[in-house]
């Protein structure tokens, strides 16, 4: 077992978290948004 592949993982897990609330973020915005110009 090498020890990068925790480290990768941890990277990995970071990364992908860090998008995810990115992109949740993006979506609450632009339905905000929308919501909004609707009126």
């Amino acid at each position: 077992n090498s020890p990068l592949i925790p480290l990768v993982r941890i990277f990995y897990n970071e990364r992908v978290s860090r998008t995810a609330i990115l992109g949740t973020f993006v979506a609450v915005v632009g339905a905000a948004t929308l919501f909004l110009c609707s009126d």
